[in-house]
């Protein structure tokens, strides 16, 4: 097959924020997710510090 190229493309979703998270908003973030990452940690054996 040959290697397909997809040429020029504008990036759509690429933006600076203007605002930060409220802490309140990050804190409920972490605790919803901390078991699936967990879970996907255990599955790929390794881990990522996204506690940004």
């Amino acid at each position: 097959m040959p290697i397909w190229d997809p040429g020029e493309h504008a990036s759509l979703n690429k933006r600076g924020y203007d605002q930060p998270i409220p802490q309140d908003t990050m804190e409920w973030l972490r605790n919803y997710y901390a078991e699936p990452n967990r879970q996907l940690f255990e599955l790929i054996g390794q881990t990522y510090d996204w506690n940004c």
